[in-house]
């Protein structure tokens, strides 16, 4: 298979090996996700509330409960970071711009 030539004018983002989570990092879209992780820790909260199996089956589980966590605690801490770095990238005003100034009476 050929691959089409990238045109002049178009701008590609270098990818990181994790496309879906850049593209969810950028778009803050997080309605499928939240649905999805919402969905799975309802169904593994029934599961540890009814306690269905056995002590193993109960501490994976558990184990899968913290990982749900773990991920949307990830998902935070990018979507910080990013908003981290775009303040560092844009530049600050001087306390001297007119925009700012304030006049007192």
């Amino acid at each position: 298979m050929a691959t089409k030539p990238a045109k002049k004018d178009e701008v590609k983002k270098p990818l990181l090996g994790y496309p879906f989570i850049e593209k969810l990092i950028e778009s803050e879209d997080f309605v499928k996700v939240n649905q999805s992780i919402s969905q799975a820790y309802e169904a593994l909260e029934r599961m540890i509330k009814n306690k269905i199996g056995g002590l193993a089956k109960q501490k994976k589980v558990r184990a899968a409960l913290k990982a749900y966590d773990l991920t949307v605690d990830l998902i935070r801490d990018l979507v910080k970071t990013k908003y981290d770095l775009i303040s560092k990238a844009t530049p600050k005003q001087s306390s001297m711009d007119p925009k700012k100034a304030t006049v007192k009476k």
